[in-house]
């Protein structure tokens, strides 16, 4: 669960994450564009920007958020990202 700004874990929320880099978890354009429940993408500014712009325009269905100045991975320990998240599950 994550802790939300209310320092308690937010009911709906659930971990998950995959990466596009590793052999056996490639997710395909069309998965992605078959998507048809909320979904949050949140990169790092430095992490592959030009691929992050193009996701942007191939999938509209799909939230994308960005930490600037950051790359993958501290992206991801960033105080942004939490927030980012808690938003998107407060909204949905």
């Amino acid at each position: 669960m994550w802790a939300c700004a209310s320092s308690t874990a937010h009911p709906r929320a659930r971990s998950g994450a995959e990466t596009v880099s590793h052999a056996g978890l490639w997710v395909e354009d069309a998965q992605l564009a078959a998507i048809r429940i909320p979904t949050l993408i949140i990169n790092g500014g430095e992490d592959r920007p030009a691929f992050f712009l193009e996701a942007r325009r191939k999938f509209p269905n799909v939230q994308f958020e960005t930490v600037e100045g950051l790359g993958h991975g501290p992206a991801m320990a960033s105080p942004a990202f939490l927030k980012s998240v808690c938003a998107f599950l407060d909204a949905h």
